[in-house]
């Protein structure tokens, strides 16, 4: 499980996200097995983008909370003022973080949401990571990049992934749910999971349906397209290779799974 981040470094590197007031702020880091807590950024929209592994964010959207998956290649987009909070179980994950003070008036803007990165999208990432600070406006060189990277967003909200996954209000629910999430790569069973939280299936069957408004079926079958995603942007594993290691014993059910949740077929999503 992650370790929450040192209060200390948290507060200098909020604080200097909160201070700048116009322009953006660049920030990119290997962050670790590391939980940042749940916080706002009143007056800044933030574009989250994650290199190596898969990384979990859960968000505040009319009270309840949800969480999303961020696989490799793929970046989040969190207008202001949503209360967010972030995970990363890997030791090797590298995030990219720009703040902006104002966005296009777009409808893409207001809503939270993961998305696919486009390879020019990457390039443009890649050639700002490295900057680590705030950038005026009047920075013409370096804010014509960052507006770019910011006005090329929308272009990729056909790219969207259809995957969240709600958040347990019961605490012990939440930490079977975190489990699952950790131990993905192992076969999971309900009878497993029932017998190492002192439950019987029936009960833990109920408490997933009442708690999250899922079934355990379905909510395994989200999670394993979630390890789907990030070993297809991560690894070279072969597609029959992925569905075993997630739990699948038969590639067309993998395949019919994945493309049913994502629209396309592993193979295509890959390509």
């Amino acid at each position: 499980m992650p370790k929450t981040i040192d209060p200390a470094e948290r507060l200098t590197v909020r604080h200097s996200i909160d201070t700048f007031a116009e322009g953006a702020y660049c920030h990119s880091r290997i962050l670790g097995d590391r939980l940042i807590p749940m916080h706002s950024h009143e007056n800044k929209y933030q574009l989250m983008y994650a290199e190596g592994k898969c990384i979990r964010v859960c968000y505040k959207s009319d009270g309840e909370l949800t969480s999303m998956f961020i696989p490799a290649r793929h970046f989040a987009w969190i207008p202001r003022g949503v209360e967010h909070s972030v995970e990363v179980g890997h030791p090797d994950v590298q995030i990219t973080n720009i703040f902006y003070t104002e966005v296009l008036h777009d409808p893409f803007y207001t809503k939270t949401g993961v998305y696919a990165a486009s390879n020019l999208l990457v390039e443009l990432l890649h050639h700002i990571k490295m900057w680590n600070t705030a950038v005026h406006s009047r920075d013409k060189k370096k804010y014509s990049i960052l507006h770019t990277i910011m006005c090329i967003l929308s272009d990729e909200s056909n790219k969207k992934l259809p995957i969240e996954l709600p958040v347990a209000k019961n605490p012990r629910l939440q930490e079977i749910l975190d489990f699952m999430h950790y131990h993905m790569p192992h076969k999971i069973s309900i009878g497993n999971l029932a017998g190492q939280y002192g439950m019987s299936e029936r009960s833990l069957l109920r408490l997933f349906r009442e708690d999250v408004q899922m079934s355990y079926a379905q909510y395994l079958k989200t999670l394993r397209v979630v390890k789907a995603l990030e070993l297809l942007t991560s690894t070279s594993m072969t597609i029959n290779q992925i569905a075993y290691e997630i739990g699948y014993e038969s590639l067309p059910t993998f395949s019919n799974t994945f493309r049913e949740m994502i629209g396309v077929r592993p193979k295509v999503y890959r390509a």
